[in-house]
């Protein structure tokens, strides 16, 4: 992309497995802001801290906006906000014929911990199985890993199941939208520990909460409460 006018309202860390690093994040961030030609501009907020760090490194005409940062160029005050209507988002909750947990291969006598989606570095599906395997130090569990390659092949997850010794527990690859809501509906926690992001929450995190399972998360360190996430 080469836009005359550039808007960039803030870095996080998405798609950390397109870019490899944050650092390289970030240089991506400054490599489109320089494309804006001469006579062009970016418009950048400076409330965001992480995008304010890389704006000296910009080359061309910048004018900032915010609503805190006393050193905008632009700043709005008394917004306000009227006639917002919140609509949610389109998640149900899929149905799926009655099965037991032996309709499925699990057991029936342990509490059930699954990982539902992609199997991809960002999913931290490494975190996930150590942490299973030093829960499993302490107390009996079972461990569902459930989803398609997409960065991670099926053989690549059942060798870091072997290399923490976690032997007995099962891989479902690309599993149906029926044995998805199955497996949630006998599962006893979901766990998504994705890296931390602002742009939109974790599909199968939203579709676990739409069942009424319990979730393991990450809290990405900003201020604010945390709403809807059970631990």
């Amino acid at each position: 992309l080469s836009p005359s006018i550039a808007v960039m309202t803030n870095i996080d860390r998405e798609h950390m497995e397109a870019y490899g690093s944050y650092a390289e994040l970030q240089q991506a961030f400054v490599d489109f802001a320089n494309k804006v030609p001469f006579y062009g501009a970016v418009v950048a907020s400076a409330d965001d801290a992480e995008l304010s760090a890389v704006l000296p490194r910009l080359t061309r005409r910048l004018i900032t906006y915010g609503l805190d940062a006393g050193q905008a160029d632009l700043r709005a005050r008394d917004v306000v906000l009227a006639d917002v209507e919140v609509i949610g988002l389109p998640v149900e909750a899929a149905s799926f014929p009655a099965t037991t947990r032996a309709d499925l291969g699990l057991p029936d006598d342990v509490p059930i911990l699954l990982q539902a989606g992609i199997f991809h570095h960002n999913k931290r599906i490494d975190a996930v199985v150590e942490a299973f395997a030093e829960l499993r130090r302490t107390r009996p569990a079972y461990l569902v890993l459930a989803g398609r390659p997409g960065g991670l092949s099926i053989a690549d997850v059942e060798a870091l199941l072997v290399a923490h010794e976690v032997t007995d527990a099962v891989v479902f690859d690309d599993p149906s939208d029926e044995v998805l809501a199955a497996l949630r509906a006998h599962a006893d926690v979901a766990l998504a520990l994705r890296e931390p992001c602002l742009e939109g929450a974790s599909y199968s995190l939203l579709e676990s909460l739409v069942s009424g399972l319990p979730v393991v998360t990450v809290d990405d360190g900003r201020p604010g409460p945390k709403r809807g996430l059970k631990a």
